[in-house]
């Protein structure tokens, strides 16, 4: 590797753990670990939020190959304290909270394709993830709200 590819991975690898954090810790993988109150009428959702997490899971996989490849190792991370929050609460009143991360999981994802415009293998990377993470908020809009609960 050249001093110059050196230089840009160096600079790199702090925008790929942030990217790797964002993927390995988002909402729809906590409430894997801390699952939410669910109905039966709510298994659109329930599979959907399954299926963002694999996705998410699967692209974590692939930036923390990439920083192992490089570096020999990716910084490990945890969930946001905020998601605490979330615990047992039920996966209807959730919605609107996985929608708004996902907003700005968009946001962030699309931050760091910049921030990684010298770096071309890692930058195609991201725009992977941000085109995934695209489809998953379109997916979640596409959702039927399903019924309240009496609150």
């Amino acid at each position: 590797m050249s001093d110059n590819d050196d230089r840009r991975h160096r600079k790199s690898r702090k925008v790929l753990n942030r990217l790797l954090a964002l993927e390995q810790y988002s909402l729809a993988n906590f409430l894997l670990y801390a699952p939410p109150w669910t109905t039966p009428d709510e298994e659109p959702l329930v599979e959907t939020v399954r299926r963002i997490a694999a996705d998410q899971q699967e692209n974590a996989t692939r930036i923390g190959q990439l920083l192992f490849d490089r570096y020999g190792y990716a910084e490990s991370g945890q969930f946001p304290f905020e998601f605490t929050a979330y615990d047992d609460l039920a996966l209807d009143y959730l919605l609107q909270p996985l929608l708004d991360h996902q907003r700005r999981l968009v946001e962030e994802v699309a931050r760091c394709v910049e921030q990684l415009a010298d770096d071309p293998e890692a930058k195609q990377l991201a725009e992977e993830v941000l085109a995934s993470e695209k489809r998953h908020l379109e997916q979640l809009k596409r959702l039927p709200v399903p019924a309240q609960r009496g609150r």
